[in-house]
């Protein structure tokens, strides 16, 4: 066992030779050590091992300052407030039902308008569907306004009610899912009460185009539209004429409004089993 004492007198004279031979050596410093290896866009920092003192180097190596971080430009890629997503496929999609929504929401707008953005074999069979909401609409606010007058302190229990039946025929279209099949197609869902419940929106002619996946169901959507405008139209007409009192039309709003929650609910939970 070396003593405490012999340790320290060893390493006393192990330390002046191991410098002597530093002193002595002609190699250089290994360029990857004392250079800034990095390009315009990083710096490249020195390994950790190197310990750099100029004494033991006899000024052999030539140290060079490395750049400051903030000293350099940023990449055009990264650069702040780049918009990461911005040119994808869905963020296009999202755009173009923003300014569908944006037409639907004019007033000075026409179904062709709205038309416009449909594939043009299947803008017939639309037509019907975007020609019935708005009628709908005014009927629900004729109603409303009836109500109002002949029950005003029903007048809340008329509005909610008429509220969520009018929810439930969607002229607007808002995704709740979006997926990119490709570059030229993506599928869109939308909740129940909507124009359809999928869309497939394609590339035409460089544009984008929605189509309707489900005929079928679309002519179904047509044939709800009108069924449900022959419904309030009576209810307004059997109203004013006294046919039905206020609270027969407002017990009649209930429960079509309660069946309209029940269809939504059951379309939420549809979506989210797929």
């Amino acid at each position: 066992m070396i003593r405490p004492c012999r340790m320290v007198l060893l390493c006393s004279l192990a330390l002046p030779a191991v410098l002597g031979v530093v002193g002595c050596r002609e190699a250089e410093v290994p360029e990857s050590y004392a250079y800034d290896l990095g390009d315009e866009d990083a710096v490249l920092l020195p390994t950790g091992s190197v310990f750099y003192k100029g004494d033991l180097g006899n000024d052999r190596a030539e140290w060079v300052d490395f750049r400051a971080v903030e000293d350099l430009e940023p990449v055009a890629d990264v650069a702040a407030g780049a918009a990461v997503d911005g040119s994808g496929v869905e963020a296009e999609i999202r755009e173009l039902l923003a300014g569908y929504n944006e037409v639907v929401a004019d007033s000075e707008a026409t179904v062709d308008d709205l038309l416009d953005y449909y594939v043009d074999g299947q803008r017939d069979a639309i037509r019907p569907a975007l020609e019935s909401m708005p009628r709908f609409a005014a009927v629900c606010g004729e109603l409303r306004r009836e109500l109002q007058t002949r029950k005003p302190d029903e007048a809340q229990r008329a509005d909610e009610a008429l509220k969520a039946l009018e929810a439930s025929v969607r002229r607007e279209l808002v995704a709740t899912s979006i997926t990119v099949v490709s570059d030229e197609q993506v599928s869109v869902a939308f909740p129940v009460g909507s124009l359809a419940s999928k869309l497939d929106v394609i590339v035409m002619d460089d544009e984008w185009y929605f189509e309707i996946v489900d005929a079928d169901e679309l002519a179904a959507v047509n044939a709800g539209s009108e069924r449900i405008m022959t419904t309030f139209r009576g209810w307004l007409d059997d109203l004013k004429g006294g046919g039905s009192s206020p609270d027969d039309i407002l017990q009649k709003l209930d429960t079509a409004a309660q069946a309209a929650a029940a269809q939504a609910a059951a379309g939420d939970e549809e979506v989210a089993g797929d």
